[in-house]
């Protein structure tokens, strides 16, 4: 029996990224169902205590997203993408947009980055000692003394003073000779020092930080009439403008959203197209970098279908 899922998402884009991996997990793309406008939930069947929080949380922007589960176990893989994805539970989303009481204090929340630092270990050096061996040889000049006896015959008298050599005796020569003394001696013949040397260095640390940013929107008793009330306009705008781009409508709807809460702001009551642009542009730009020249028609199409609804202006579309 088919299970059906239904998340919910705080805007089309995200919605659509959730399609798109449910696409990507192999799931046929008949399965899965969007809606886009308080009139969608109806036909979805979703339960009456709930219809209501649906429908007012899709009238401010959010986006229901809902995927027909052939089984339990591709149920439990798609609520898995659907949760990654950014879908919310239904009751925090709609207290979250829910009007705010009198009195009511909103916080704005600014993320900071903060950049500390700890020592750690990067490497160091080693030293030790050993003994080795090797062989030297070094020449020195030795002295030695030989005894050489020669032996002549001579024939003479002896002479008197000599005469008291004739006795018996014995006469010693002793040789000497030199002969090598090894001795070593250690000598310091090389000296290493260790040490350690500090700097500093200036690295650039990068990061994303988060921050609540506040849109304050002026409401007037002529755009009481909801977005919904004027949705089909914009669907048939896009059908003729975007559709033949391989686009589907819920990538669009906060592009004409935005346009239709620009034409209900105080400063832009009595202001055309050619003077909002700028201003506008530059508010859509912050949030969704690159994407204004794609979505530029939608807006402008909101903007001066909501004022000509509420006859606040007379500006032609284009």
């Amino acid at each position: 029996m088919p299970i059906t899922l239904v998340g919910l998402f705080r805007d089309a884009m995200t919605a659509q990224r959730a399609a798109q991996d449910l696409a990507q997990a192999g799931f046929d793309q008949s399965l899965v169902s969007t809606a886009s406008s308080a009139n969608d939930v109806q036909r979805f069947g979703i339960p009456a205590n709930h219809a209501s929080l649906y429908s007012d949380a899709i009238s401010r922007g959010g986006q229901m997203l809902t995927f027909q589960a052939p089984s339990e176990a591709d149920a439990r893989r798609a609520e898995t993408i659907m949760d990654r994805d950014g879908a919310v539970d239904v009751e925090e989303i709609a207290s979250g947009l829910q009007n705010a009481a009198p009195g009511e204090t909103l916080q704005v929340i600014q993320e900071r980055l903060l950049v500390g630092k700890r020592e750690i270990e990067r490497g160091g050096v080693r030293i030790r000692t050993y003994m080795t061996e090797r062989p030297v040889s070094e020449q020195v000049t030795l002295r030695e003394e030989h005894v050489n006896v020669e032996r002549r015959p001579v024939d003479r008298p002896v002479d008197p003073s000599q005469i008291n050599a004739f006795k018996e005796g014995t006469v010693e020569l002793r040789e000497h000779a030199e002969v090598p003394v090894v001795s070593k001696e250690a000598r310091v013949v090389e000296e290493i020092s260790i040490g350690k040397t500090s700097q500093q260095r200036t690295e650039t640390v990068n990061d994303v930080v988060h921050e609540t940013h506040v849109d304050i929107e002026q409401l007037t008793p002529a755009m009481s009439t909801e977005f919904s009330g004027m949705e089909d306009s914009y669907r048939s705008h896009f059908q003729q403008q975007f559709a033949g781009q391989n686009a589907q409508y819920e990538t669009y709807a906060p592009a004409y959203r935005y346009g239709h809460s620009l034409a209900g702001q105080s400063q832009y009551q009595n202001a055309d197209w050619t003077t909002v642009e700028s201003s506008a542009r530059t508010n859509w730009e912050a949030k969704n970098p690159g994407s204004w020249d794609r979505v530029r028609g939608a807006v402008q199409h909101a903007f001066q279908g909501a004022k000509t609804r509420t006859g606040s202006g007379g500006a032609k579309l284009i």
